[in-house]
């Protein structure tokens, strides 16, 4: 069974998105759906359509992979892992290249990676995480968001979800307040 997920953050998270096949789950389904997700305490509302539901979260309550994962499994819809996209705000720490995001208001932390290095000519394997260290420019912005105590925007993909601390593929990243 496929679903995806579309999670989005602001400040803290704010609504997450799935979509699945709707041959997956019918609209008998689909009612089980709802009444599993209004029982995750971390859900304030949803609104559902065919193969589509909007969850929107309870102010500062921490995002959890399980429960989710839980709620959609409850009624025999799996998940299907890699195409999460999250959007994070929070505050960043780097320590040598390594770079943990923390999520205003829940403080759900994420450890950061880059898009791995496109090439024509080489075979780049996107499953590991050896070749998504944060460098170059990526990096020093990091460091300078940190020095300066700016709040930093990150879309990208929630890799690995299963087990804390999150790991967050940056597709695109902004600094809301910044002034550079």
């Amino acid at each position: 069974m496929l679903l995806s997920f579309f999670l989005t953050f602001f400040l803290e998270i704010v609504t997450v998105t799935a979509t699945w096949n709707p041959g997956i789950c019918n609209q008998g389904c689909e009612a089980l759906l709802a009444k599993s997700l209004y029982n995750n305490m971390a859900i304030q509302n949803i609104e559902m359509t065919r193969g589509r539901v909007v969850m929107f979260w309870r102010p500062n309550a921490p995002f959890s992979y399980q429960a989710l994962k839980r709620n959609f499994q409850a009624v025999g819809v799996g998940l299907n892992l890699t195409p999460f996209e999250l959007r994070v705000r929070g505050t960043v720490d780097v320590i040598g290249r390594s770079v943990i995001l923390t999520s205003i208001g829940d403080n759900t932390r994420f450890g950061l990676f880059s898009l791995p290095p496109q090439s024509s000519t080489l075979y780049v394997s996107r499953g590991t995480l050896y070749n998504k260290e944060i460098q170059g420019e990526l990096l020093d912005q990091l460091r300078w968001a940190q020095r300066n105590q700016q709040i930093v925007e990150i879309i990208g993909g929630l890799y690995l979800p299963e087990s804390p601390p999150y790991k967050l593929e940056i597709h695109k990243i902004s600094y809301p307040n910044a002034n550079r």
